[in-house]
């Protein structure tokens, strides 16, 4: 098995990791369908084809896309904002 490294959002560690995931062993794979005459070309391209999770290299757990990262940043940036204009809305009040 190899092993692929990605970067990836970790929301358990609320940052950005380089995690890992498993891939199949193509030169094993390679000798299989050789040996077997074509037949476990079948296997192999399923297992090729399968999506895999990426694991986050601290923590172990799984990692989630950089399409959340981005999410969660920009929410903490609405309400930074918010809080802000809230701030400033007091301060003309009182």
């Amino acid at each position: 098995m190899g092993v692929r490294k990605e970067q990836m959002y970790c929301r358990h560690e609320d940052k950005i990791v380089l995690a890992e995931r498993n891939t199949p062993n193509h030169i094993l794979h390679l000798l299989l369908t050789v040996f077997t005459f074509g037949l476990w070309l079948i296997p192999w391209f399923l297992m090729s084809q399968t999506s895999r999770a990426h694991f986050c290299p601290s923590c172990g757990r799984q990692a989630d896309g950089m399409w959340l990262y981005r999410k969660m940043e920009k929410k903490r940036k609405t309400e930074a904002f918010k809080q802000k204009m809230e701030d400033a809305r007091n301060r003309q009040a009182g």
